[in-house]
């Protein structure tokens, strides 16, 4: 058996040009009941109807928040996914958003709050200066 360069060379790939075909990422099998893995999953694909209120700015800034708190260990569950939508959004203070993930880390029940419904109109986003 040879373990020199030429070893692993092939005469004809699935990315040659001559045949037509693009190199594709090998096929995922699937068995009953198993569901094809994305090709790119993220942290955030639990809550992508919950982002999806969002504008795609406050999406975007919402996902880097999580991302960098991923990697910093914390995994937010969802009820404290939508809380922090609902800030976004204006809904919920800050302040209100974190009393809330204080009084479930003690284990008390908290009404979730269904931002997928939230009326547009009733939201008034956060006052920013400068503006009138």
């Amino acid at each position: 058996m040879s373990t020199g360069p030429d070893s692993s060379y092939q005469e004809h790939s699935p990315s040659d040009p001559e045949d037509g075909q693009a190199l594709r990422p090998p096929a995922q099998k699937q068995g009953p009941g198993m569901v094809a893995a994305q090709a790119n999953p993220s942290i955030t694909d639990p809550y992508a109807d919950v982002l999806g209120v969002l504008s795609p700015q406050a999406r975007r800034g919402l996902v880097a928040q999580l991302a960098v708190g991923f990697y910093d260990g914390w995994r937010p569950g969802r009820a404290e996914v939508v809380d922090l939508v609902a800030v976004k959004l204006g809904i919920l203070t800050v302040d209100e958003c974190e009393r809330r993930k204080q009084l479930r880390d003690r284990g008390y029940q908290i009404s979730d709050i269904d931002v997928t419904k939230a009326s547009r109109k009733n939201i008034h986003p956060p006052h920013q200066e400068g503006r009138s």
